[in-house]
């Protein structure tokens, strides 16, 4: 193997090294924001766009009925752990949801009853 005989060898090489590591950042940035986008694609839009995504989805498929339901769904899947986002969310609906992560397993009675 050659070894390299003066200190500017040595630093063109690190230097090089140091280059390539920094131009592979961007890529990696972006995988990184892809993978997140994925996880969970209603991440990073406000309040507003997701009301005003769940207001058209509604009116697209007949759901306007269920349109408030939809919109703090949507608020909700945006950020899980954040329920003091969702606007008018009863103390009911915050132990269900808790629950839901809580006692994931957890079956109505019904279920487990073999017919």
């Amino acid at each position: 193997m050659a070894e390299l005989s003066t200190t500017a060898e040595k630093q063109s090489l690190s230097g090089d090294l140091h280059a390539e590591k920094a131009a592979l950042d961007p890529e990696l940035q972006r995988i990184a924001q892809l993978s997140a986008k994925l996880e969970n694609p209603l991440s990073g839009f406000s309040t507003h766009e997701l009301v005003l995504q769940a207001e058209e989805f509604c009116q697209a498929h007949g759901l306007t009925d269920q349109l408030e339901n939809f919109k703090r769904g949507a608020i909700l899947a945006a950020n899980p752990h954040d329920l003091d986002r969702i606007p008018a969310i009863t103390a009911e609906e915050r132990q269900f949801i808790d629950w839901e992560s809580s006692r994931r397993w957890k079956q109505p009675r019904m279920m487990s009853v073999p017919a």
